[in-house]
């Protein structure tokens, strides 16, 4: 469980709209749905981190991301901003950023780097030029030390984050070993379960096996 002491939080900035496309172009699952099951992980590893963990997601407006403009019968328009109901999600498992359309593209991306410099945290991105939005004198070197990237299982449907050495990668790791040992004892369990056929009559056999 997370420390309520005065020690200063650990940051994960999350470069937002680099996780959606990897989810829509390479997962073949929803953008949105890749981002929520990311903060999920995170939300997981704060329950157990000897410190308070502070995730940052940042996000710029785009296609999937869009406000509308609502006109009344004065005339006179209305901006409402409505946005999509993933972004609750977001905002209910992280500090959200949401940058307006007229940013420049790569905006975002400084953002990121900014916050993760800042507060001396990681950042996850798998853009592998990110870091050069800030100026270190090893910017390369020092983004290793930092980045978070991810993969996609196809098999489990699941993420699978590589951290730098330290705390969050010891809490993690825990995390996935405790996963991987109680997928297997549930398939010992099932495998262990003998069907009676007298029970069930042979004629189930072939859908239950």
């Amino acid at each position: 469980m997370s420390s309520s002491t005065d020690e200063e939080p650990l940051s994960v900035v999350i470069d937002g709209l680099n996780v959606m496309g990897h989810a829509s172009n390479y997962w073949n699952i929803p953008s949105w749905l890749g981002l929520v099951n990311l903060l999920s992980i995170f939300k997981e590893i704060s329950k157990t981190m000897n410190k308070e963990l502070l995730i940052i997601t940042v996000l710029r407006e785009h296609a999937n991301i869009e406000r509308q403009s609502l006109s009344f019968d004065s005339g006179k328009n209305i901006i409402k901003i409505e946005w999509p109901e993933f972004l609750d999600a977001i905002r209910s498992m992280s500090k959200l950023i949401i940058l307006s359309d007229k940013s420049d593209r790569e905006d975002d991306d400084y953002i990121t780097m900014a916050l993760t410099k800042l507060n001396s945290g990681y950042f996850v991105s798998n853009d592998l030029k990110i870091y050069k939005h800030v100026e270190e004198e090893e910017e390369e070197s020092w983004a290793c030390l930092r980045r978070i990237k991810l993969t996609f299982n196809p098999l489990s449907r699941g993420i699978i984050l590589n951290i730098p050495d330290g705390e969050l990668k010891q809490v993690y790791d825990k995390i996935m070993n405790n996963v991987d040992h109680n997928r297997k004892q549930k398939g010992k369990t099932i495998k262990n379960i003998r069907i009676n056929r007298e029970d069930i009559g042979d004629k189930n056999i072939g859908t239950l096996l």
